[in-house]
């Protein structure tokens, strides 16, 4: 299941990147896989790899890092970043984004982001992570 949060931006779980029919359909030109396995080569998309855990014990360069590429791929097309379930670390992604790159308040950017993905459950140690920051 792929889901749209932001005009631009959506989320999904390992399976969303296997439907190039809807990819191309989303326009989507960029994805960013934030769990542990490799997505097949597409050849009509950007990709991206970083592991991200579900818990605190992640880098916060790591998600800067993220967040950048999806700054700068954010004006070739749409993007998907996806998990492993769509429910935890990439809305976290997306939760990140408005809070970093837009300036939200962190619960409002959830609340934002939670009205979209109706399964959200993002790890309260990402959470902690990201109010930390």
């Amino acid at each position: 299941m792929i889901i749209q949060i932001f005009p631009w931006f959506y989320v999904g779980g390992c399976t969303s990147v296997s439907d190039q029919t809807a990819l191309g359909e989303l326009g989507v030109k960029t994805v960013v896989n934030v769990h542990q396995h490799y997505d097949p080569k597409i050849d009509t998309v950007n990709q991206f790899h970083f592991t991200l855990i579900d818990g605190e014990d992640n880098d916060w360069k790591t998600i800067m890092q993220i967040l950048e590429i999806v700054n700068e791929q954010r004006s070739m097309g749409n993007i998907l970043v996806h998990c492993c379930a769509g429910m935890s670390r990439s809305p976290f992604i997306a939760v990140s984004y408005l809070v970093v790159k837009e300036g939200l308040d962190v619960d409002k950017a959830l609340q934002i982001v939670a009205e979209k993905q109706p399964f959200i459950s993002i790890h309260p140690g990402l959470m902690k992570l990201l109010r930390k920051r």
